[in-house]
């Protein structure tokens, strides 16, 4: 997808997807580029690093890697699920520090990459399964609860 087509939908989506999940107080940074794969060697079309304390958050989109609208909103979506976890990253980086052995310093990040996403993914099945709230339904929440237009 071009990148000028995907910048426009995170544009128009993100303050609702915000809104709805009550995300107002993250400052949130985008980035658009090439995203490597992630530690599990999986193909990866968005990456986001946060930090807490401050309450700030990087999103980085390639562009190259979206074939639809639906599936940037999903991503977007996906990665701003993160934040929800992200205290568990501080307490990574502090148990990181007692760590000498580089390959289980390693080993310990695959391992809590894996523990975030399959807590996004949880999230995720939580809303669209267990609440009825997929994304485009809570896309529709944020244009009538808080009056963003489409």
């Amino acid at each position: 997808m071009k990148e000028a087509k995907v910048i426009a939908i995170v544009n128009r989506e993100v303050k609702k997807l915000r809104a709805v999940l009550a995300l107002q107080k993250w400052r949130l940074i985008i980035d658009y580029g090439e995203v490597g794969d992630d530690l599990g060697g999986r193909t990866s079309s968005a990456n986001c690093r946060v930090n807490p304390g401050a309450h700030r958050m990087w999103i980085t989109f390639d562009p190259e890697k979206f074939e639809s609208e639906e599936e940037v909103v999903e991503i977007l979506r996906h990665e701003l699920l993160h934040i929800f976890h992200a205290e568990l990253l501080t307490m990574f980086e502090m148990m990181s520090q007692f760590i000498t052995d580089s390959q289980t310093q390693n080993t310990m990040e695959v391992q809590f990459q894996f523990v975030c996403e399959a807590i996004d993914s949880r999230v995720e099945t939580m809303l669209d399964i267990g609440l009825g709230l997929d994304t485009k339904k809570l896309l529709r929440i944020a244009e009538k609860k808080y009056g963003y237009k489409r």
